[in-house]
């Protein structure tokens, strides 16, 4: 299977126990099913994945939020967050233009990123607001991230 933009991102396997002759209509039919696969995985990235910033979408990050939230509190973890947005981020866009700040939201993930393990979740919350879910975490710890 591959998206609209021909990456290939999998097969549809059906198994049956005797080889037998697929007619025009069955494979038409078995198209049409990796196409509403394909068009599913395409909508859940869409749901999940800010596509300005990469980042989670503020609905996927508060729900882990308060799923990890949960865990924590039953299993006596750390969990901390740190939220934040950008000072002055409008005159980015007004002395620049919006693809400009496009670009700068985009760079500030990408920064963050580079500081966190591939596991942490960021959050593009709106606007120039962001967060970053820190399981396991202690605050004391959260607090020197955040600074550094």
């Amino acid at each position: 299977m591959r998206t609209s933009t021909s990456k290939r991102i999998g097969a549809l396997c059906i198994n049956d126990v005797k080889p037998r002759e697929v007619t025009r209509s069955q494979l038409d039919c078995l198209q049409d099913l990796a196409r509403l696969a394909i068009n599913e995985l395409e909508l859940r990235k869409l749901a999940t994945v800010d596509s300005l910033t990469g980042a989670a979408t503020a609905r996927v990050f508060l729900s882990t939020g308060e799923t990890e939230f949960q865990r924590a509190r039953r299993q006596h973890h750390e969990l901390a967050c740190i939220a934040f947005d950008l000072d002055y981020f409008t005159r980015i866009n007004d002395a620049h233009g919006h693809a400009a700040g496009d670009q700068a939201l985009a760079e500030v993930v990408t920064l963050c990123r580079a500081f966190i393990r591939s596991t942490t979740l960021i959050g593009h919350l709106s606007g120039e607001e962001f967060a970053i879910l820190l399981p396991d975490t202690t605050t004391a710890a959260a607090a020197k991230m955040a600074e550094g």
